[in-house]
């Protein structure tokens, strides 16, 4: 096992020198995600979703946005909240449906509105509908009308992201939806919802509802116009003027409430779940957190749109590396349980019937040997599992990347910038067929790995009916058999459960961070990435500072332009990426001098191409002369003189 281990990560290891050997020099600015190398070492371990009795965890989202902390530079707007309502409508992400679910939909809510309840609206083939409007543009208008109504400092806007079952069919999912926007109606708070569909860049059961509300209540009169947005001028006591709104509504005390988000969160779990029992389908959602419903996982980091476009390329991120270190361990801890159980469940037997007979003591001790040996073939299953699933799991993702961005680049180019494109797609080319190659070359491996997994299968099979007629046997021992009561475990029963624990939690070979992990993925002593970025940080003093910034200009003065390209690329990356503000900053700087070398010497950072001629140092525009592109290009020239 360890030599198929280590020939998967030589072999990956080696695709990725291969790799960073063709792109030296290479690459546009525009695509970082295909000028990075990745490394095909790192696991990639999807991440499952943890059930308990009730049924599966999902994702659900609240956020608020005031005046305070979400300004706009927009001319027109104060905050993103219209932007954000045009957003979650767009066409290309809005789910289309049969005409007559929306129309259906309509249809049972005009009862309601009869009542006096707000009237629904929704799109004729769109899974788009909600209360604030007939039209985009006067839902978008609403959003300005709180603006204007609202203080300083004032919430505007509420979002809601929800994960929806992906099992369930259309009119499942728009039901769902409806039924949980009535604990909104309940409080008259005006709201919208937008179910959008998977693309082609994500996991095909990514369906999910953008919900957007309003947290006061607010109603619409005859004329179109809204309760808040009326205005009167009074006189006070003393005669001056103000302006009022006189009906505007006070926001609900629930809505103001602490639980007010971990309630919608249980009425959308239990809207899901009618939903899907109306469908006879065997899916529920469980609101309870982690901690709560006795699933033992940490919760995944959030990775944002820039890692997670990072890690869809095959790109590993910091956050990727540690949802992919959690949910190793999960996996490990919930494969080993059960076998802890059975060590526990010989311990409270020892301790309600005292070892007076003899031959009880030692079917105990034999079921704990057994429930000690399913620890550690549970340990190997899990991390063999995990090894067969992640080994060239990033390598796939990058080379499907690869074929997808090759494809719409030649799609999108067109005739004048076909010459500026083609190095790209070349070196797309290239790096896929290296991917490729290296796939091929583990297929054996793996395949080798799936009959090691076959025969640990067996043989866990093996010990679970061992430890069953183990269990039946010491079950009827005592039944038969008349013992006294024990004050205490057996130094037997603590040294079982002692093993069991090292064997999980310390054995090097069947630990997942020390085998499957450590193989495919270092753990805190992997390597930074952005090692190779700029960073001009400050110092101390001003001396230190100056001495460590002078060190940084000369070092660049040294490098060629390819050098001097790919220096300034990692540093760009390393400057959006990182997350702690001094670094950033320090990047942001060494960003700086590298763009200030390149204009020294005559240098576009962005093309590649050089020109002496705009260098603001005319030596240094003619000391360095490795345009990239023109050296690809005479490469070309030779082969083909010599007819390679």
């Amino acid at each position: 096992m360890k030599n198929i281990e280590r020939t998967m990560a030589r072999t990956l290891a080696e695709a990725t020198a291969i790799v960073k050997a063709n792109k030296r020099g290479g690459g546009k600015a525009a695509l970082q995600k295909v000028v990075r190398t990745p490394n095909l070492t790192r696991p990639l371990a999807n991440s499952t979703r943890p059930a308990s009795e009730r049924g599966v965890t999902f994702h659900f989202r609240h956020t608020v946005k005031s005046k305070r902390n979400d300004l706009t530079a927009s001319s027109t707007d104060q905050t993103t909240a219209a932007i954000h309502q045009a957003y979650i409508e767009r066409k290309s992400a809005v789910e289309f449906v049969d005409p007559s679910i929306m129309s259906g939909l309509t249809a049972s809510d005009e009862i309601g509105a009869a009542s006096g309840a707000a009237p629904l609206h929704a799109d004729q083939d769109r899974a788009n509908f909600g209360v604030i409007g007939k039209t985009r543009p006067e839902r978008e208008a609403f959003w300005r009308k709180i603006e204007n109504a609202e203080g300083r400092v004032a919430r505007v806007q509420s979002r809601i992201i929800a994960e929806l079952p992906h099992e369930a069919p259309p009119r499942a999912r728009i039901a769902m939806v409806r039924e949980f926007c009535r604990a909104l109606d309940e409080h008259s708070l005006p709201w919208w919802a937008a179910i959008h569909k998977p693309t082609d860049k994500n996991d095909d059961r990514n369906y999910h509802v953008h919900i957007t509300y309003f947290d006061r209540p607010a109603r619409m009169d005859s004329d179109g116009e809204w309760d808040f947005e009326k205005e009167e001028t009074i006189k006070d006591a003393k005669g001056r003027k103000r302006r009022v709104r006189p009906g505007k509504q006070n926001k609900p005390s629930a809505v103001r409430a602490r639980g007010w988000v971990k309630g919608l969160r249980v009425a959308f779990a239990e809207a899901a779940n009618n939903s899907l029992a109306a469908e006879n389908l065997g899916k529920r959602y469980d609101p309870r957190p982690y901690r709560e419903s006795g699933v033992g996982k940490h919760p995944t980091v959030h990775l944002g749109p820039k890692a997670s476009a990072l890690e869809d390329a095959g790109i590993d991120s910091h956050g990727g590396r540690v949802n992919s270190r959690r949910e190793g361990k999960w996996r490990t801890d919930a494969a080993v349980k059960p076998w802890l159980r059975e060590i526990s469940w010989a311990d409270s037997i020892e301790e309600r019937h005292p070892t007076s007979d003899a031959m009880i003591k030692k079917n105990l001790d034999h079921h704990r040997r057994i429930a000690t040996e399913g620890v550690a073939v549970a340990n190997r299953k899990a991390t063999t599992e995990m090894l067969l699933e992640g080994s060239d799991g990033r390598a796939r993702v990058r080379s499907a990347f690869l074929r997808k961005t090759c494809e719409r680049v030649l799609m999108r180019a067109s005739d004048e910038r076909a010459d500026m494109m083609i190095d790209s797609v070349m070196m797309m080319m290239m790096e896929g067929s290296v991917i490729d190659t290296a796939v091929a070359r583990i297929k054996p491996l793996r395949e080798q790995t799936q009959i090691r997994l076959e025969a640990i299968t067996k043989t866990e099979k093996d010990i679970l009916q061992t430890v069953d007629l183990s269990r039946r046997s010491i079950t009827m021992a005592i039944t038969e058999s008349v013992g006294r009561r024990g004050d205490g475990r057996s130094p037997e029963s603590n040294a079982a459960i002692n093993t069991a624990t090292n064997v999980h939690e310390k054995n090097p070979i069947d630990d997942p961070v020390a085998a499957a992990m450590a193989v495919l993925a270092p753990m805190e002593k992997s390597i930074d990435p952005m090692r190779l970025a700029i960073s001009a940080p400050s110092l101390p003093t001003a001396r230190e500072t100056l001495a460590a910034r002078k060190k940084i200009m000369d070092e660049l003065a040294d490098a060629t332009n390819r050098k001097l390209r790919a220096l300034w690329s990692i540093t760009t990356d390393a400057a959006l990426l990182v997350d702690d503000p001094d670094r950033k900053q320090a990047h942001l700087l060494g960003l700086g001098f590298c763009e200030r070398e390149a204009e020294r010497r005559g240098l576009d950072l962005f093309s590649g191409a050089h020109d002496p001629q705009k260098a603001r140092d005319r030596q240094a525009g003619l000391r360095y002369r490795d345009d990239a592109r023109g050296e690809r290009k005479l490469l070309a020239r030779l082969e083909l003189v010599r007819g390679d």
